[in-house]
C-alpha cells in the first residue's frame, strides 16, 4: 500500500499543480524507489513532464575509504555504533571488490534508467558515472559547473602571509591530517617571517586534528572553527587542498574570486576545469607530497609569482558567474539541453 500511496501522491501533485519539470537534487540509493513511483507516474499519465536527476558529488566517490587508523579510534569513541557498522562494511567491501561494484550499481543504474537527463557538475565525470551505471546512451548527460558564490574582487590587495584551509573536518574526504603533515614540512625562517596555516571549519575531526597538531609539535596553525569564511578568502595569500575526493569544489572558487591562490592535488578530474597549472593555480599529482610541499613553499616565497596567479584567477574565474550559469540551466529547462 506505501507504494501505491506514493504513485497516487505524485499523481495528484503533478496533474494539480501544473508541474512542467521535476528536477531531483541529488542522487541517493535510498531515493531510487521513489525514482522508480515518480517516473511510474509520468509515463502514466502521459504529461511528457521531463525529469532531471542532479549529482552534486564526483561519481564513484565511495571507492574512497577511511583511512584505517581514524577509522579504529572512531569504533573507541560516543558514535561507537556507527563506526563498528563502518568498520565492517569497509572491510567486507575492500574484500569483495564485486559486491562493492554491485552496490554501486544499484546507486548509478536506476537514475541512469528513470531519467531523461542526468545533470553531473563536469564533463569529465561522464565517462565514470557511465560506467558505474553500466549505461549505453551517453546523450542522457549534461554538464553544469556550480556558479560563485560571492561577487568577483576587481584586484588583489592587502593580503596576508597566510595559507587557508576551509573545509568540514572530516578526514575520510578533506585529508586535513595530510595537510598539516604537509605544513609540518615547511622551514621554520618561513614561520619567522609571520607564515601561518589558517583552518577554517568544524567537524567530527576537528578535536583530533587539534590534538595532532600539539602531540607533533607542529608550529604556526590556528584552528577557527565554524566561521564565515569570506574574511578569511580575503586575506589569505594562499588556498590549500588536500581533499582525496570532490565534486566541484566550492571553496576552491571562493578562494580564487578573492585573490586566494590554490594549490591542489589532482585527485578529482573537475580540478583541471577550474585549475590551470601555474597560470591560475598550483595542481599537483596525487599522491606526490614532496611536490606539494615544494610548489607551497615557492608560493609563499615568491610574491611577484603568487600575486600574477592570483590576478589570473580573478580574470579566470568569472566563466562561472551566475549571468553565465544560469542560461546553461535556463537552456536545459526549455530544451531538455545545455
Amino acid at each position: 500500500m506505501e507504494g501505491e500511496d506514493h504513485v497516487r501522491q505524485y499523481s495528484a501533485i503533478l496533474t494539480s499543480c501544473n508541474i512542467d519539470v521535476v528536477v531531483v537534487q541529488g542522487g541517493y540509493t535510498l531515493m531510487n524507489q521513489e525514482l522508480v513511483y515518480l517516473r511510474e507516474v509520468i509515463d502514466k499519465i502521459s504529461c511528457h513532464i521531463p525529469l532531471f536527476i542532479v549529482f552534486h558529488s564526483m561519481p564513484g566517490y565511495e571507492l574512497y575509504f577511511l583511512d584505517w587508523s581514524i577509522l579504529i579510534r572512531k569504533i573507541f569513541s560516543k558514535d561507537w555504533k556507527e563506526y563498528c557498522k563502518q568498520f565492517m562494511l569497509q572491510t567486507i567491501m575492500m574484500m569483495n571488490n564485486k559486491l562493492l561494484q554491485k552496490q554501486l550499481y544499484q546507486k548509478y543504474h536506476t537514475p541512469y534508467l528513470i531519467a531523461d537527463k542526468v545533470i553531473l557538475l563536469s564533463s569529465s565525470y561522464i565517462e565514470e558515472f557511465n560506467s558505474l551505471a553500466q549505461g549505453v546512451d551517453k546523450s542522457k548527460y549534461v554538464s553544469i559547473p556550480n556558479m560563485l558564490t560571492y561577487p568577483v574582487i576587481k584586484e588583489v590587495f592587502n593580503k596576508k602571509k597566510q595559507v587557508l584551509i576551509v573545509a568540514r573536518m572530516d578526514e575520510r574526504s578533506k585529508r586535513i591530517k595530510l595537510a598539516l603533515r604537509i605544513w609540518k614540512k615547511i622551514p621554520f625562517r618561513l614561520l619567522d617571517e609571520g607564515w601561518r596555516l589558517v583552518v577554517v571549519g568544524d567537524g567530527d575531526d576537528l578535536p583530533y586534528y587539534q590534538n595532532y597538531v600539539k602531540s607533533k609539535g607542529i608550529k604556526g596553525v590556528s584552528f577557527e572553527g565554524r566561521q564565515n569564511p569570506l574574511p578569511y578568502y580575503q586575506d589569505a595569500s594562499v588556498f590549500m587542498m588536500t581533499s582525496s575526493y570532490e565534486g566541484w569544489p566550492m571553496t576552491l572558487m571562493e578562494a580564487m574570486q578573492n585573490g586566494c591562490v590554490p594549490i591542489a592535488f589532482d585527485s578529482f578530474k573537475a580540478i583541471y576545469e577550474i585549475v590551470a597549472n601555474e597560470k591560475n593555480g598550483i595542481i599537483i599529482q596525487e599522491g606526490d607530497i614532496q611536490a606539494y610541499n615544494s610548489q607551497l613553499q615557492k608560493l609563499m616565497l615568491n610574491n611577484k609569482w603568487r600575486e600574477n596567479l592570483a590576478a589570473e584567477a580573478l580574470e579566470d574565474c568569472k566563466r562561472y558567474k551566475m549571468e553565465n550559469i544560469i542560461p546553461m540551466w535556463m537552456n536545459l529547462l526549455n530544451n531538455g539541453e545545455r
